[in-house]
């Protein structure tokens, strides 16, 4: 147990905050800060019982919060791992020790088709980490017109050739287009 002395008539319980980004390769792939009132503090700071600690873990670009943990035990919040940025841990009452750990961004895969072969022309396919907005664009050869964007099974996803699409996994999109004009003589 420890106590802080505030002055000669004035002794409050006092916790330790430990806190770390768990390493992963040799390297963090982020940054994890304390605060008290808005102060930032070091790790194995002594606090006040009752303190509230707000923690802000920062990941390098192209990586995400893996799991933050409170005195080994994984934060869940309806049984999933806890991935907000920030975590507060409020009315301390023992000695604390928080991390988090990053983990890389995962890439997917955006194929872009075009159906008939040669009917135009498709822009916006690659690799995106999830959460990217990517804008798809389908333009139509001479003879083509647009018709509508398919998945692979055929369900049609748009009938507009421009798209916003926000990335969640790999994803194959068709750009179909229809003959405009004959092509016997």
């Amino acid at each position: 147990q420890r106590y802080l002395y505030i002055d000669d008539f004035t002794i409050e319980r006092a916790y330790t905050v430990d806190f770390a980004v768990v390493e992963a390769g040799g390297n963090t792939h982020g940054t994890l800060t304390a605060a008290l009132d808005g102060n930032y503090i070091s790790s194995g700071t002594a606090v006040t019982e009752g303190s509230n600690i707000v923690f802000t873990a920062t990941p390098d670009t192209g990586y995400r919060i893996k799991e933050w943990t409170l005195n080994g035990d994984v934060i869940l919040v309806n049984g999933n791992p806890f991935l907000n940025p920030v975590f507060m841990y409020e009315y301390i009452a023992q000695n604390i020790n928080v991390t988090v750990e990053f983990e890389e961004m995962p890439l997917y895969d955006l194929v872009l088709e075009v159906n008939p072969d040669n009917a135009g022309t498709v822009t916006g396919a690659g690799d995106y980490e999830e959460g990217t907005t990517v804008n798809v664009n389908a333009v139509a050869h001479e003879g083509y017109q647009f018709l509508n964007w398919t998945d692979v099974d055929g369900n049609v996803v748009s009938e507009v050739a421009e798209n916003a699409i926000i990335i969640t996994g790999d994803l194959t999109l068709i750009a179909n287009f229809i003959l405009t004009v004959s092509t016997s003589d």
